[in-house]
Parts: C-alpha cells; sequence; structure tokens
C-alpha cells in the first residue's frame, strides 16, 4: 500500500503520542503543537475563598467531587503521600524520599471533566503556584500564586465559562498541598481515556529549579524541554546550589545521591550541571571520580534508560576557565556513559551570544536577554530558550 505524503511528520508525531499515552485524540489537534498557546478565552484569577471556609460553588459541591487520593485522578512527575494538617488530609507530592529541605519540583494531577465549575482545593504551608491546561492548553499564559505561606485550606473558584466534556490538568509546584477538586451538583469527573507515560527524569542544579526573584518552578528550562518533547510524567530532581561534587546548603544532596529517587521505570534521564562545583576539583580527578560515579550509579538504577549529558556553561559566549575546567574534566566521562553529551560552552555562537545580561547590555547578542542581571542564571526568556533548544538536540541525535 503506497503511503501517503506527511511532510511536515504530523501523522507520525500523532501516532507516537497516542502509543506514549500522550494525548487522548478527541483533545483536538492543538495538542500536537510544540508551543501551545493560550486558549482563545484565557481565564481570569480564580475566586479566593476564605481560609477553611465550604464551597463557594452556587448550590454546594457534588459530595462525590473527587479527594486528592480519589482513583480517578493521574498523578504525573511524583507518587503522592498523606499529609495532615489540622483535620483536612493532603496529597504531597514528594518527588526526593531523602531530602529535609523544602521540595520545589514540579508536579500535575490530571481528571476528565463535564462541568462549569471547578474549586482547586489546597493549602500552601511554604507558598506555591498552580496553573490550569485545558485540552492541551494554558488557561493563563504565567501560573496562579496560591495564598501565602498559611496551613489554612482554601478553594479557588474557577469558572470555565460554559459546560462542557473537558481534559483539565492542574500543574502545581512541590509547595502545594493539593486536597482535591469540587464541581456543581449536575457536573461529573472521570478517568483520563490513555495510560500514564514512563517517567523521564532530570537531574540539575538551580538552572532547573525554583530561583526566587528569577522565575517560579513552571518557567525553569526542563519544563520547556519537556514540552516541547510531548513528555508529561517528568519528574525534576533539581536543587539549586548543588552538584556533581558540591551538596549545597543544609539538606540538600549532591547529584549522586540523589539517583536513588529516579523512578524504576524512568525511560531518560538528562543530567545538567554544574558551575556550582567550580573550585572543587581537587585534587585533580576528583570531579572525573565523581562523574564517573553518578553516571554508573545512573545505569545500575534505570539500565534501560537513555541518557543525556548537559556539561557546565554560562549564558554568554564567552566562557570563564574556570567554567571551561569543569567541563574538561567531566566530558570524557560523559562520553563514555550517555546515548548524547550536549556542550553548550563549547559551541560558540550556537547557544547564546554577546556577554550582556539584563541591566547592563553589551548589543551584541542574545545574551542582553537570556542572562538574568544576577550574571548567572537564566531568565524566564533564556529558559525557554534553552529548554526548547536541548528539545531540538535531543529530538535531533536520539531515536525516542
Amino acid at each position: 500500500m503506497a503511503q501517503l505524503a506527511d511532510p511536515a511528520g504530523t501523522a507520525r508525531r500523532l501516532l507516537l503520542r497516542q502509543q506514549r499515552g500522550l494525548d487522548d485524540p478527541a483533545l483536538g489537534a492543538a495538542r500536537l503543537t510544540p508551543y501551545p498557546a493560550v486558549i482563545a478565552s484565557p481565564l481570569g484569577t480564580p475566586t479566593r475563598g476564605v481560609a477553611d471556609a465550604g464551597s463557594a460553588i452556587s448550590g454546594g459541591e457534588n459530595a462525590n467531587s473527587p479527594r486528592w487520593d480519589d482513583r480517578r485522578f493521574q498523578y504525573l512527575g511524583a507518587a503522592p503521600v498523606s499529609v495532615t494538617l489540622g483535620t483536612p488530609t493532603y496529597g504531597r507530592c514528594e518527588t526526593w524520599v531523602g531530602q529535609t529541605v523544602v521540595n520545589q519540583a514540579m508536579w500535575s494531577v490530571e481528571i476528565m471533566a463535564d462541568c462549569r465549575y471547578v474549586e482547586f482545593i489546597h493549602t500552601n504551608p511554604n507558598s506555591g503556584f498552580f496553573k490550569l491546561w485545558i485540552d492541551g492548553q494554558p488557561a493563563t499564559e504565567t501560573a496562579w500564586a496560591g495564598p501565602s505561606s498559611t496551613t489554612a485550606q482554601y478553594r479557588e473558584l474557577i469558572d470555565l465559562g460554559s459546560r462542557a466534556v473537558r481534559h483539565l490538568l492542574f500543574e502545581m509546584s512541590g509547595q502545594t498541598y493539593f486536597r482535591g477538586l469540587a464541581h456543581e451538583m449536575t457536573g461529573a469527573m472521570w478517568e483520563v481515556p490513555h495510560p500514564k507515560p514512563p517517567p523521564v527524569a532530570f537531574l540539575t542544579d538551580s538552572f532547573g529549579d525554583y530561583v526566587s526573584g528569577v522565575y517560579d518552578p513552571m518557567d525553569a528550562w526542563p519544563v520547556y524541554c519537556a514540552r516541547v518533547l510531548g513528555w508529561r510524567n517528568v519528574y525534576r530532581l533539581a536543587q539549586g546550589g548543588t552538584g556533581y561534587l558540591n551538596s549545597g546548603s543544609t539538606g540538600k544532596r549532591t547529584f549522586v545521591n540523589r539517583v536513588s529517587d529516579i523512578p524504576s521505570d524512568t525511560s531518560l534521564v538528562v543530567v545538567q550541571g554544574s558551575t556550582n562545583d567550580v573550585g572543587l576539583d581537587s585534587p585533580a580527578g576528583t570531579l572525573a571520580t565523581a562523574s564517573t560515579a553518578l553516571y554508573s550509579a545512573i545505569r545500575t538504577r534505570v539500565p534501560a534508560a537513555k541518557l543525556v549529558v548537559v556539561l557546565p556553561f554560562e549564558f554568554g559566549q564567552n566562557q570563564q576557565a574556570s567554567v571551561a575546567a569543569l567541563r574538561t574534566a567531566i566530558q570524557p566521562v560523559a562520553e563514555t556513559y550517555a546515548d548524547l553529551v550536549i556542550d553548550p560552552g563549547g559551541e560558540s555562537g550556537q547557544w547564546t551570544t554577546g556577554n550582556g545580561r539584563v541591566g547592563a547590555t553589551d548589543g551584541a547578542g542574545s545574551a542582553d536577554l537570556y542572562r538574568h542581571s544576577d550574571n548567572l542564571h537564566p531568565t524566564v526568556a533564556g529558559a525557554r530558550y534553552f529548554g526548547r533548544k536541548v528539545a531540538a538536540r535531543i529530538a535531533a541525535e536520539l531515536p525516542l
């Protein structure tokens, strides 16, 4: 049988996404676009109720509205555990088993719904963010901020504008304690009709984490890399200040000491970093030994997974000698173990051009926009660019 022409690769992409459980075909072609636009009629900010108040839905909520441990929810990016604050119990997604610091990772729940009104029920003992996706498109450009640090329960009332069958996906930062959803009396919610895809894990430093005053957890580069490639079940094992050798502040861990948190059925692991290791390769060879230990541990933990290593770099065309030394130590080891090694700092002019930053531009390239004023982290625009660039490299060079 002759094959139909498919120059854009759309049919093949659709088939692959369905096979991986990424799409329900009934949800529309919008979910195929790598950079989904905000829905045609963006939602306003949810109406936040009074602390510990009952439902604000007219007529009250349906008694069968799902709570956090309801089987109708499909969790992505973490597995929920029960947490009690006061009387209510919540689902807190603990991505990392051994940490003693606040979890900044991002995770999601998805469900099908036939209703107009939805209440997102949660508390935020350390503040947090959440974002709603409707039929594969974001309801707003930026995430909604939860209440400031509190142990009180809040209901965020969302008016979807009309009653219809929709696929709802709520993204949450690790700060969020999720109680569940509520809908009106005549509404209904049920399980998504596609399987949970195998996990993809990002093991990174602060570039993949929440950085106060720079970007929230939903704007770090792994989010955009995963979205372009259609990955939904993403474990983001990111901790600022850490690296191959640097364990960061109290309660954090080096890369190798977080390998045990990679799910055993993970299909791909991305390691990125770290400039936090500058000055720690003493005696010489210490960093190479740590790299060997990390990659070997990953291979033991998930032997069938693809391994991608992104070498340390700076968001500017010129790379300091201290950062170049990190790449020199890590790269030979990475080439031995990894399926793909990405070297942004060694590809001058191919990643970030110019050497400016926000607040100190030089007019010579993209660093003016992509490097934050702290001279270290990417801006939100830089994180989006970098995530999409890494995604393009993975798509071109790895048979996923």
